[in-house]
């Protein structure tokens, strides 16, 4: 996967959050960065293509005054398996590990083809929510809208 990304209810010690992805989906290293630092990294690192070395990712922290003012963006991270969305994985695992409520990309799971739907884990229930003119999608000043909840097997099952 090229780009993955994870929103949180709430701020998390980051070396709370590393150590989980570590363990989890057995990663050497995580690299935080800045965008303009990203290439910077890499070279220092001799990686000329993060996703050539599956086990070191890089992440960005960005911040929002939404529901879930922090959002964890991952330059790449190691697929799971073709037909697997890691993010989907990450997001339910992480929520899981932290009690807390998490939120990414719901790409392919909403009413249309439009960009403005995404998954949120809260313990076992699993919600499809609308972002569109929100605090968080950064083009309104709405909160995320509940569409429906969705059975957390079936997207396991389907998805993870």
């Amino acid at each position: 996967m090229n780009f993955a990304w994870v929103g949180f209810e709430r701020e998390i010690n980051s070396d709370i959050i590393i150590n989980i992805l570590k363990e989890k989906f057995n990663l050497s290293h995580c690299y935080g960065y800045e965008t303009s630092q990203l290439e910077s990294w890499q070279n220092k690192l001799n990686l000329s293509n993060a996703s050539k070395n599956p086990s070191v990712v890089f992440y960005e922290v960005t911040r929002n005054e939404s529901e879930f003012p922090i959002v964890w963006e991952f330059v790449s991270f190691p697929d799971l398996h073709d037909w697997i969305r890691v993010d989907l994985v990450m997001a339910y695992y992480l929520s899981q590990s932290l009690n807390c409520k998490t939120i990414t990309d719901g790409t392919g799971f909403g009413l249309d083809n439009s960009e403005y739907w995404d998954i949120v884990f809260d313990n076992e229930k699993v919600f499809l929510v609308d972002d569109l003119n929100t605090k968080f999608y950064g083009d309104g000043h709405n909160r995320l809208k509940v569409v429906k909840e969705m059975d957390l097997q079936k997207l396991i099952k389907k998805h993870c």
